[in-house]
């Protein structure tokens, strides 16, 4: 015969637990501060190359420089004629210059996103190299308020607006015709530009911020198919 079920389950009590009493808790580790982002400050020059139609012209690049904000050390090839091979030559400056940006969290510079990004990109795939990854990219030009023609947005004159210092390198139409020669005797045309270009913007960027009148980056995409960083940003506030 089956025993009769008992009509009420009886458990143990659990055991207490005893007081904290006085007993303090350990203090909880701060975390470390993330690190800041990598923002790069790049700009580059180039010429007219081959006509595509009409007046409309193909371009190769004939310098590029950059330097990471808050850094004192500023990168910056230039192609020169008489040494090694063009081709070589534009090869290398831009795999150096790809190695600054994939170190980068964010580039930034004048006009970026319409000029310099496309070219270096389109440069990389002419030199069988892959085309530039996603960027968040900070435009003083696309990003910056806009004037109503006002005043004009080129970098030289905000930078007169702003009282900076660090004025670019002027180049008038007998400058460039030389610098584009490419003989080493008038290279330094190029390279003057292209670094004072980005001494004078790291010094834009920073008055436009303290001004408050820097937009957000925002996703730079080189076209094709490649696919976005999975980070899922596509845009983030001014970075100083």
């Amino acid at each position: 015969m089956l025993r009769e079920l008992p009509s009420v389950t009886h458990h143990p009590r659990p055991a207490e637990s005893a007081p904290a009493g006085d007993a303090e808790l350990a203090p909880l580790k701060a975390l470390d501060d993330p690190r800041p982002l990598r923002i790069l400050d790049f700009d580059s020059e180039c010429r007219p190359d081959a006509y595509l139609g009409g007046d409309l012209t193909t371009r190769s690049l004939t310098g590029i420089a950059a330097q990471f904000v808050g850094h004192d050390v500023m990168w910056c090839e230039c192609i020169v004629a008489g040494g090694h091979r063009h081709y070589e030559q534009l090869r290398a400056m831009l795999e150096g210059f790809r190695a600054l940006y994939d170190a980068a969290d964010i580039v930034t510079g004048h006009n970026i996103v319409r000029h310099d990004l496309p070219i270096i990109s389109g440069s990389m795939i002419y030199c069988g190299l892959p085309p530039l990854d996603p960027k968040l990219a900070s435009d003083t030009l696309l990003h910056g308020p806009k004037s109503g023609l006002v005043f004009s947005r080129s970098q030289e004159n905000l930078g007169d607006m702003f009282a900076i210092l660090s004025d670019k390198y002027h180049m008038n139409n007998a400058r460039w015709k030389r610098a584009n020669t490419l003989d080493p005797e008038h290279a330094d045309e190029t390279r003057r530009r292209v670094t004072d270009d980005v001494r004078m913007h790291l010094d834009l960027r920073a008055a436009m911020i303290e001004n408050d009148l820097l937009g957000p980056a925002k996703l730079w995409h080189p076209g094709g198919r490649r696919i976005p960083p999975k980070r899922g940003i596509t845009s983030v506030g001014t970075a100083s």
